[in-house]
């Protein structure tokens, strides 16, 4: 005999594994290391990581980014880097490589950005490459939303687009 499913024991069970999850993300120390748009998301960012390490600097680059990396403690790293211009594969293989084997999230530009298209296919590449790199696409996500989500120059999120990439 199989028992049919009830639409009140599945959503208990999905807020009792979101409520889990929750709690793990929060104990969770993660790294974020990026340009301004992290900075823009920071205190977002800080409120669903509380144990977030946030690293940003207007203006960075891919390419700068490695001798921070190799300083980091934390076992999970989140890169938010493209804003500022395109890279090329080895130079977002030597980031990996000097990240070491931590797990790794790469956030892709908003599409508002002439670069985008560029700088996103180098991270999705460098994610198929990597066993331990994964993508989070953030411009697909966002894409729809410049008015609701970004500043003006629509490419920096607002309170609304900070909370919706820390969640």
């Amino acid at each position: 005999t199989t028992a049919e499913p009830t639409t009140e024991g599945t959503t208990t069970i999905s807020n009792e594994i979101k409520a889990n999850v929750e709690q793990e993300v929060k104990k969770t120390p993660i790294t974020f290391v990026g340009d301004s748009v992290l900075l823009a998301s920071a205190n977002k960012l800080r409120e669903v990581f509380p144990n977030a390490y946030v690293d940003g600097e207007v203006g960075r680059q891919l390419y700068y980014s490695a001798p921070i990396v190799q300083k980091l403690a934390q076992q999970i790293v989140v890169f938010v880097l493209g804003s500022n211009g395109a890279f090329s594969a080895a130079q977002i293989d030597s980031l990996i490589q000097a990240a070491g084997n931590r797990e790794i999230f790469l956030v892709t530009a908003g599409y508002e950005i002439k670069w985008a298209k560029e700088v996103n296919e180098q991270l999705k590449a460098a994610a198929e490459r990597y066993p331990n790199v994964h993508l989070i696409d953030w411009g697909t996500y966002a894409k729809g939303h410049t008015k609701e989500w970004l500043f003006e120059d629509e490419i920096h999120p607002n309170d609304t687009g900070a909370a919706e990439l820390a969640n």
